[in-house]
């Protein structure tokens, strides 16, 4: 089989990584879009057949702010959503080129219908190469759910305080969601919490989390995910610091019990978390409980 013949050449694709048997065949003769391209990666089939499709897309071959972006807001949330930031950052810079020389803001929108998205607490990271285009100040984000994407990027992969300071300003908007990741039951690689909390020490992760909480306005979702994984991690520090974050969202929100510990709600929270983990040893889950009602309750007291 020829490597350069494009009708016959076979890519193999894995859509199960928990499973090296599980291999789908694509060939690419039966990728027929853009879309497709841009979702596999073949950016030199991409790069050959997008100015076909440009000139299809505008009057006279030449984006406009004032043209119909229906199809090119799709090519971008596909770029977006699969991480091909090499199509991105073709589309980015031939926007500002063809808008340029006096305007010198390209607006990006994403449409997540164009894609499956799962639980609302499912928002996806996305890959730095990715989030970097996005980030820059020439980058305006018109879409409520990239946005969502864009601030929990900023938090569990990059993990920096100025840049989530900057995207907080930028937006003007809470997120929910921020901390909380789901993950198969099984899964073996690692959370993007685990991540983080392995590359920052405790005074760099708790400084971040209470910049992130302040500025969504005291309320952060995915406070017991961070506990169970820092305790896991054995991160006292961390730990300690999330009941006690916990503690005041459970005053403020007047769900605490008359025994000043824990609810059932938030119990169950912990064991479906520590389920996931594949921690479903029941003294395992029993000492999270006590520890983590003994904290909150002196806390609460």
């Amino acid at each position: 089989m020829q490597s350069d013949d494009p009708e016959s050449l076979s890519i193999f694709l894995s859509f199960n990584i928990k499973s090296f048997l599980n291999i789908t065949t694509v060939k690419i003769s039966s990728l027929y879009t853009i879309v497709d391209y841009i979702q596999y990666g073949l950016n030199d089939l991409f790069l050959k057949h997008i100015d076909q499709l440009w000139s299809l897309m505008f009057t006279d071959g030449r984006y406009t702010n004032n043209s119909d972006h229906n199809k090119l807001n799709r090519i971008i949330t596909i770029a977006i959503h699969f991480n091909n930031d090499r199509a991105l950052k073709y589309l980015i810079n031939r926007i500002r080129k063809e808008i340029g020389p006096f305007q010198t803001m390209v607006k990006v929108n994403y449409n997540h219908g164009y894609v499956k998205q799962g639980y609302e607490m499912d928002v996806l990271c996305l890959c730095s190469m990715v989030f970097n285009l996005l980030v820059q100040d020439n980058i305006i984000i018109e879409s409520s759910d990239l946005m969502k994407r864009m601030v929990k990027t900023a938090v569990l992969v990059i993990g920096d305080v100025d840049i989530v300071r900057t995207l907080f300003k930028r937006y003007n908007r809470q997120f929910g969601h921020l901390y909380t990741e789901r993950y198969p039951l099984g899964s073996t690689t690692p959370s993007k919490i685990f991540t983080l909390l392995q590359r920052m020490d405790d005074q760099q992760f708790i400084n971040l989390y209470e910049v992130t909480r302040k500025l969504n306005g005291q309320t952060i979702d995915g406070t017991t995910y961070v506990a169970v994984q820092s305790m896991i991690l054995n991160r006292p520090n961390i730990t300690k610091h999330m009941c006690m974050s916990m503690g005041d969202q459970l005053r403020s929100s007047r769900i605490v019990g008359q025994d000043k510990g824990w609810n059932r709600h938030q119990l169950f929270k912990i064991h479906y978390v520590t389920t996931d983990l594949q921690k479903s040893n029941v003294g395992e889950i029993n000492h999270i409980e006590m520890e983590f009602s003994s904290v909150i309750g002196k806390r609460c007291n």
